[in-house]
C-alpha cells in the first residue's frame, strides 16, 4: 500500500475517534447594579484540540437575546484549551421591562465534522430487536389486552425520551365515542434557537387483533434506535421525536398535533414518518405494482419489473412540494447505505389523487401545507399478513431494518446540522 493511501486511511481513522468535548460545573451569577454577569466553567478534551466556546442566552420564552462580542470577555471564543476554573464576564443589555428568567448555554466547539460513515455504523441490530420485541403485541383500545399493552409501551416511550435527555410532552387525544389516547413527544433543542424543527415520527398503536410487528412495531423501534445514536450529538436544528397514537383510528394523532400544537409551535423544515419498515423479500413476484401505478410511475414500476418484482427495496413515498428532502434522502441513502435500494414516488400536490399514498401520518402533515416524506416497505403491496394475527416478529428482516434506520440517520444528521460539540446550560434570573 502506498504511504498516500496509509495517511488518509490514518487520517479517515482519527476523524472517525476524535471524541466530543465535555463541559461540566457552569455557574452564573447577575450583578445587577453593575450589568454584568460572570459565569464559570470547566471543559475537557481527550484529544486536546483548542476550542472554540460560545455563549448563547435565550428568554423564557426560548426567544435568542444578542450577545455583542464587545460585551463578553474571558475564557470565551478561539481558542480556548481544556482546563478548570475557566471564566466569562458577560455586560448584558436587557432592558428593565424584560428583566426575569434567563438561560444560558455555553457550547464548546472543537471545530471537527461528524464522519456520517461512523456515525451509522453505530446502529445496533440487537437494540432493534430488543425494543420491536418490547413494542410487540396487541395495542389497541378495543381490548382490555390491546389498552393494557398500549399504556406499557406509552411508559416505554416516555422513558426512552427522558432517559435520552429530550424535553417530554404528552398530548392527550379524544374520539368521536370517547376513547382516550396519547401523543408522545420528545425535543431535542437545537443549538441555534432560530432554526426550524425536524420531526422524526412512527405510530405506536396497532390494528385490533393484531400484535402489529411490522405496522407499525418496525417504524417505532426504528425511531428509537435513530433515538438511541443521534442524542448523543448536538444540532443546529431542533430534532423532534413523536410516537403518534390512533393512526388506525384514521391518523387522529397527527391530526390533532398538527392542528393543534404544532400552529403555535416553530417553523416546521421537514417530516419523516416511518410505518412499516421491516418486511423484506427476495421472492420474485412478492412485490405487487397496484392498477395504475405504471401509469404514474412508469419509471419505478419498470425498475421493480426489471428486477423480478420482488419485494427487497425502500419505498419512500413523497408531494411535490417535499421532493427535494425525498430526493436528498435516496441519495444518503445511496451514499451511506450502499447495499439499500430505495425507489422513490411522488404524488402531486398533497396527495388527493392518490389516496393510498396519503392516508398515513404523513399525510395530514401534507395537507396542512408542510413537507413531510413517507419512508416504509411498500405495506400491503408486499407484506400480506398486515392488519392480521400473522403480522408477527418472524416476518420481520433485521438487516434491511438495521440498513432503513441508517439511511434515516444519515438523513436527519445532515439535515439538522450535526455539530462535534458540547453543551451545558444554566438558568438565571436577572432582578
Amino acid at each position: 500500500m502506498s504511504i498516500l493511501c496509509l495517511l488518509l486511511l490514518l487520517k479517515a481513522n482519527i476523524v472517525a475517534q476524535n471524541r466530543l468535548p465535555v463541559l461540566n460545573n457552569i455557574t452564573a451569577l447577575a450583578d445587577t447594579a453593575s450589568h454584568t454577569v460572570s459565569i464559570h466553567y470547566s471543559v475537557s478534551d481527550e484529544d486536546n484540540d483548542s476550542l472554540k466556546v460560545t455563549c448563547i442566552v435565550t428568554d423564557s420564552s426560548g426567544k435568542r437575546i444578542q450577545v455583542d462580542a464587545a460585551d463578553i470577555r474571558g475564557d470565551i471564543g478561539y481558542p480556548v484549551r481544556r482546563g478548570k476554573d475557566k471564566s466569562v464576564w458577560w455586560k448584558f443589555r436587557i432592558p428593565g421591562s424584560e428583566i426575569g428568567r434567563y438561560t444560558i448555554t455555553l457550547v464548546a466547539d472543537d471545530l471537527h465534522t461528524v464522519d456520517i460513515s461512523h456515525l451509522v455504523n453505530q446502529v445496533d441490530t440487537q437494540h432493534l430487536k430488543n425494543d420491536l420485541q418490547a413494542i410487540y403485541g396487541m395495542r389497541d383500545m378495543h381490548s382490555v389486552a390491546g389498552r393494557s399493552h398500549l399504556d406499557q409501551v406509552r411508559a416505554m416511550l416516555k422513558a426512552r425520551f427522558l432517559g435520552s435527555g429530550l424535553s417530554l410532552k404528552t398530548q392527550p387525544l379524544l374520539t368521536s365515542d370517547s376513547i382516550k389516547g396519547y401523543n408522545i413527544l420528545g425535543d431535542q433543542q437545537g443549538i441555534d434557537s432560530q432554526a426550524g424543527t425536524y420531526v422524526l415520527c412512527a405510530h405506536y398503536d396497532g390494528a385490533p387483533g393484531s400484535p402489529a410487528a411490522d405496522d407499525n412495531g418496525s417504524g417505532v423501534a426504528g425511531m428509537l434506535e435513530v433515538l438511541n445514536v443521534l442524542s448523543k450529538y448536538q444540532f443546529s436544528h431542533n430534532i423532534r421525536f413523536i410516537a403518534f397514537d390512533m393512526e388506525e383510528n384514521g391518523c387522529i394523532g397527527s391530526r390533532t398535533y398538527v392542528n393543534g400544537i404544532l400552529q403555535s409551535r416553530e417553523q416546521l423544515a421537514g417530516v419523516i414518518n416511518l410505518d412499516m419498515i421491516g418486511f423484506y423479500s427476495d421472492d420474485p413476484g412478492s412485490q405487487i405494482i397496484p392498477e395504475g401505478f405504471d401509469v404514474l410511475f412508469p419509471d419505478a414500476c419498470k425498475q421493480i419489473k426489471d428486477g423480478g418484482a420482488k419485494g427487497n427495496f425502500l419505498v419512500s413515498i413523497t408531494n411535490d412540494s417535499s421532493n427535494y428532502l425525498a430526493a436528498d434522502f435516496q441519495h444518503n441513502a445511496t451514499d451511506y447505505v450502499s447495499a439499500l435500494n430505495c425507489i422513490t414516488l411522488t404524488t402531486p400536490g398533497n396527495g388527493t389523487l392518490t389516496p393510498t399514498m396519503s392516508s398515513g401520518d404523513h399525510g395530514s402533515f401534507w395537507q396542512a401545507g408542510y413537507k413531510a416524506i413517507f419512508i416504509g416497505d411498500g405495506g400491503e403491496t408486499r407484506d400480506i399478513y398486515l392488519d392480521t394475527p400473522k403480522d408477527v416478529l418472524e416476518n420481520i428482516n433485521y438487516g434491511f431494518l438495521s440498513k432503513n434506520v441508517k439511511a434515516i440517520i444519515a438523513s436527519l444528521a445532515k439535515w439538522g446540522g450535526i455539530r462535534h460539540v458540547a453543551t451545558q446550560h444554566t438558568g438565571i434570573r436577572f432582578k
